[in-house]
């Protein structure tokens, strides 16, 4: 009886390790291809900018109090 219980439970064992290194492994997987695709996304105001059109720049500077 004490045989047939540790037997299951190695099986579960081992079920549940392979099922673990084969969603590490999926998961792995699906970031190396997202890393070498990476999905960039355009803001949406800056769709119809064409190569050469000029900006507006605000920079504001920090001036001194005394």
């Amino acid at each position: 009886m004490m045989d047939f219980i540790e037997l299951i439970y190695f099986f579960c064992f081992a079920l549940v390790t392979g099922t673990a290194f084969a969603f590490m492994y999926k998961s792995m997987d699906l970031m190396f291809k997202e890393i070498e695709n990476p999905k960039h996304t355009i803001h949406p105001e800056l769709r119809d900018l064409k190569e050469g059109d000029e900006l507006l720049v605000f920079r504001a500077k920090r001036e001194d109090e005394d």
